[in-house]
C-alpha cells in the first residue's frame, strides 16, 4: 500500500497552510473594513459563465501548484536533484551532493541486511555505477579485478577486467 513520504506530508501540509492562509487574509481584510464588494461587483459583471470559468482557474491553479510541490517532495525527485546538482560542476553544491551520493551508497552496501532479514544486495546497476566511478577517479590507476564476468560487461571503464581476464 503506497503512503505518502514525510516530506510529501510537509509539502502538502505548506500548500493547506498557503490556502488557508489566503482564506484567514481575506476574511481579516473584510473585517477590517476593507470592501470586497466592489470586486464582487467587478465578478458578478463578468457573467456567470465567465465567473465559473475564473472560480475553476484558480481552484485548478491551486491544486496544480499542490501536486507540483508534493511531486517535487517525492524521494525519486529529490534523488534526481540531488543527481543533477552533482553533474554539474558549475553549482555550488555539486560537492555536497556528490559526497551525498557516496555516502548514499556506501550506506547501502554496508548494511548486511534488510529490515526483513534477507541479505541486502546492491543491484547491478548499483555496482556497475560504483565501479565506473571508482575507475574515472584520477587517483585510480591500473586495472580493478572483478569476479562476475556480467559486471565487468556492464562497465563502461576498460580497467574494469574479470580476475585473470582481459579488460572488457
Amino acid at each position: 500500500m503506497w503512503l505518502p513520504s514525510r516530506k510529501q506530508v510537509d509539502t502538502a501540509t505548506r500548500y493547506a497552510g498557503v490556502v488557508a492562509g489566503t482564506a484567514f487574509t481575506i476574511f481579516g481584510l473584510q473585517a477590517k473594513g476593507f470592501d470586497l464588494q466592489q470586486a464582487q461587483t467587478f465578478i458578478t459583471q463578468l457573467g456567470d459563465t465567465l465567473n465559473t470559468v475564473v472560480t475553476l482557474i484558480g481552484a485548478g491553479a491551486v491544486l496544480y501548484g499542490s501536486i507540483r510541490g508534493v511531486n517535487a517532495a517525492s524521494p525519486t525527485n529529490q534523488i534526481a536533484s540531488v543527481n543533477e546538482i552533482a553533474a554539474d560542476p558549475s553549482k555550488a553544491d555539486s560537492d555536497s551532493a556528490k559526497i551525498a551520493l557516496l555516502n548514499a551508497t556506501g550506506a547501502v552496501l554496508a548494511q548486511p541486511y534488510a529490515g526483513n532479514g534477507a541479505m541486502t544486495i546492491a543491484s547491478q546497476e548499483t555496482k556497475t555505477a560504483l565501479l565506473d566511478a571508482t575507475a574515472a577517479m584520477p587517483e585510480v590507476v591500473g586495472t580493478i579485478e572483478v569476479t562476475d564476468p556480467a559486471l565487468v560487461q556492464s562497465t563502461v571503464s576498460n580497467q574494469v577486467v574479470k580476475t585473470g581476464g582481459m579488460p572488457n
